[in-house]
């Protein structure tokens, strides 16, 4: 299976239908007959297909399994088909002696619970073996596999527009998501050359009060290799390159489309990681309370991209 092209994103729920005319059957003035394919997907790491179809039908699972391949390459997907046989090819029996049963086992409980027995006994067809559908072994006409095919295929492409319709919002959400990242990053540029100079500060008034108490003060030289040594543990520069690069990544990424759930997936544990060590190494509020905004703002775009193909 081949990846989609590269195109527009697409969401992994969807649904389509479709709706074709099947050939007359041989007899004359038979009733027009139609088959109708149902087509709709939900959320999945990968390709998982469920084709619901009559007996008759189940040769075609492998052909049904190829045109849905052409369309998609993720998500749960079910196609459910409904065909009716032509008169003159259609065979139901009624198996009397399993109805007779029925009929005898119902009539025994009745008297037992002593109620009446019921008066419509339509209730028998719908038991199991009643009906027995004498269809197993039917085959289709080619002509009526071809059109079966066509309403398939139709209705796959119309679910394959639906899960593109619905990753044009995802893309514009994701978007958005994305400003509130480049928002915070940016202002993180700017106020990291300014954590160590107000981390001096704070550290100065603190041992000058405290020194204050006892008639010391402190000493430059003491306080700068603290500040030093601070300045060294929070360095965050190589953090925030990396993570400028990775929102590159990201508008790249969403520019580009087609098969790319996954590979948001990967880009944003990293981005995840560059984050949450800004947040360990930068202990000031007005920083901590931008790196809880991007946090939230990761775990929105985490909740849409499970929906991408």
């Amino acid at each position: 299976m081949t990846a989609r092209a590269p195109g527009p994103l697409a969401s992994m729920t969807g649904y389509g239908r479709a709706v074709r005319p099947l050939p007359a059957g041989r007899k004359k003035h038979a009733p027009a007959r139609e088959v109708v394919v149902e087509a709709s997907s939900v959320n999945n790491r990968f390709l998982k297909l469920s084709i619901k179809a009559p007996d008759h039908l189940q040769a075609l699972r492998p052909k049904i399994e190829s045109v849905v391949k052409r369309h998609l390459t993720r998500g749960s997907v079910t196609v459910s088909l409904y065909h009716p046989l032509a008169t003159d090819d259609a065979v139901a029996t009624l198996d009397r002696a399993i109805a007779a049963h029925y009929a005898a086992e119902i009539r025994g409980l009745c008297r037992d619970v002593d109620v009446d027995p019921p008066t419509d006994w339509s209730v028998l067809l719908t038991l199991p073996g009643v009906v027995r559908d004498d269809a197993r072994g039917a085959t289709i006409p080619a002509a009526e596999t071809k059109v079966v095919l066509g309403a398939v295929d139709d209705a796959v492409a119309a679910l394959a527009t639906d899960r593109v319709r619905e990753g044009a919002a995802l893309g514009r959400d994701l978007a958005k998501h994305r400003r509130t990242l480049g928002r915070e990053l940016k202002a993180l540029v700017r106020a990291a050359p300014r954590i160590a100079s107000r981390y001096e500060t704070r550290l100065l008034e603190r041992v000058n009060d405290a020194l204050a108490r006892i008639g010391h003060s402190a000493q430059p030289a003491d306080v700068m290799r603290e500040v030093a040594i601070y300045a060294d543990r929070a360095d965050v520069s190589e953090e925030l390159a990396r993570l400028d690069a990775h929102l590159v990544h990201f508008d790249e990424t969403l520019a580009a489309g087609g098969e790319c759930g996954k590979r948001f997936d990967f880009l944003l544990q990293e981005i995840q990681r560059e984050v949450n060590t800004l947040g360990s190494k930068t202990g000031t509020t007005d920083i901590s309370a931008r790196v809880v905004t991007m946090k939230s703002a990761i775990e929105k775009i985490r909740e849409q991209i499970q929906n991408l193909e």
